[in-house]
């Protein structure tokens, strides 16, 4: 199995990941308690909470999925997509939100399930989350397979291992406050990028070639 070739793509890429690896390691807390792993120490500012949630909301499968569905359905796939999504972020900052303020000491939402239904519903809570996030991330990183198999026309899962291996080290080691940071530079790298690259394809559209087969007429059925 050999490694894509070493490109422009490959070094932008490589060079995204250590970005990560540096901002990611770079904020991690020292000396942190299990509290401050999980929830950090509550000192984000408006703007640092603001990108990382544009940035975790943006995801790799949403991204898949929404270019699908609006290129499969078209309008009957994004009139509701522009509707429902902020109809659920108006109804979470103005109805669940303001009722969550009691919570906001609890490491996670079984620990919130526990301490109004008990012991036997945090631990379903506990399992389902720990089951969902793993189709999660599992999902997370096929679209970096399938990413990387469009831009350096290569499959092979050794870079997908070396990304998912990198997203793990940082995490573990650097907890919410890591993941929150990496978030801000992840959402300033694709802020970035996606407009100049709207603007390319926009400045130079692509060239249409005509062809010259065509699909013959059915013979008419006379009954």
């Amino acid at each position: 199995m050999s490694l894509p070739p070493i490109t422009v793509d490959t070094l932008i890429f490589v060079a995204f990941f250590l970005l990560n690896i540096i901002v990611g390691f770079r904020y991690r807390g020292k000396n942190q308690s299990f509290r401050e792993y999980a929830i950090g120490d509550k000192k984000f500012s408006t703007a640092v909470l603001t990108a990382t949630i544009v940035a975790t909301w943006m995801s790799g499968s949403a991204l898949f999925i929404n270019l699908e569905n609006t290129y499969k359905q078209g309008l009957y796939y994004v009139i509701p997509d522009i509707i429902g999504t902020p109809m659920c972020l108006l109804i979470t900052g103005y109805i669940v939100g303001p009722r969550m303020g009691k919570f906001l000491n609890n490491l996670s939402v079984p620990e919130s399930l526990g301490k109004l239904y008990g012991k036997p519903v945090q631990a379903i809570a506990g399992i389902s989350i720990v089951l969902r996030s793993t189709g999660y991330v599992a999902m997370q990183l096929q679209v970096i397979a399938k990413t990387l198999t469009i831009l350096f026309n290569y499959e092979g899962p050794a870079v997908v291992t070396i990304a998912a291996i990198i997203i793990t080290l940082y995490t573990l080691s650097g907890g919410v406050k890591a993941v929150t940071f990496t978030d801000v530079l992840q959402f300033f790298t694709f802020g970035t990028l996606l407009p100049i690259l709207a603007l390319t394809i926009w400045n130079k559209p692509p060239k249409f070639y005509t062809s010259n087969t065509y699909v013959p007429k059915q013979p008419t059925h006379v009954f």
